[in-house]
């Protein structure tokens, strides 16, 4: 199947009532649910989906789902192949009152978590269920407790189910980082109230430290 434009306008033009969508398969991450340059709203939109299951090539793709043209969406379960410096100039600023499920997985590692995740997230102000799958690289300082809540959380007032799994990889890493335990359970949010996670951080000979962060048990989908 080619995933071109005409065939995705004329889907949603012909099922008029369509709600829910699932695109998967490893052949759709070398193409894109939407051509390489921005439609216009008014083209390959739906204002009756509210569930979306998709595999996308780049960030650029993620970030044209939520630009307005599925602005019904309640759930959004997208699989990224790799996320770099955005191309095109997409509002960044839209709110996505709608959405109260994202399940988000990038297969590549990527140094954008601060420039692009964060700011994509903190949009979504109604959501209730967040699942994250991310390999960070070449960040100052690991991906903690205190940085998710203060960074993401906070901007979430409606969150109750949080489950995650985010490696954070650094060149440089000073011997005496430690991790506390507390910074975790004080602030983050867990199924049911109870903190089970698990965070390992391996410093190695070279310098170079992991950090491995992660909600127990942690799931795939929803």
């Amino acid at each position: 199947m080619n995933l071109n434009t005409n065939t995705y306008t004329r889907l949603f033009s012909v099922c008029q009532r369509l709600t829910h969508l699932t695109i998967k398969g490893k052949h759709l991450r070398y193409y894109s649910l939407l051509p390489e340059y921005a439609l216009p709203l008014t083209m390959c939109s739906s204002s009756t989906i509210v569930k979306l299951y998709v595999n996308v090539r780049t960030i650029d793709d993620c970030l044209r789902l939520l630009d307005g043209r599925f602005n019904q969406m309640k759930i959004l379960n997208v699989i990224i192949d790799s996320i770099d410096t955005p191309l095109l100039n997409i509002d960044s600023q839209y709110i996505l009152p709608n959405l109260t499920k994202f399940f988000f997985s990038v297969c590549n590692s990527t140094e954008e978590y601060d420039n692009v995740i964060v700011p994509l997230l903190r949009r979504m102000t109604n959501l209730e269920t967040l699942v994250l799958f991310l390999l960070i690289e070449n960040r100052p300082k690991f991906i903690d407790g205190v940085h998710l809540h203060q960074e993401i959380l906070i901007h979430m007032p409606r969150l109750k189910k949080f489950i995650f799994n985010i490696t954070t990889i650094d060149d440089v890493v000073h011997i005496n980082y430690w991790l506390k335990k507390d910074d975790i359970e004080e602030t983050m949010i867990f199924n049911d109230g109870l903190p089970y996670f698990q965070c390992r951080v391996d410093i190695f000979k070279n310098g170079i430290g992991r950090c491995r962060l992660c909600s127990i048990p942690f799931i795939e989908s929803f």
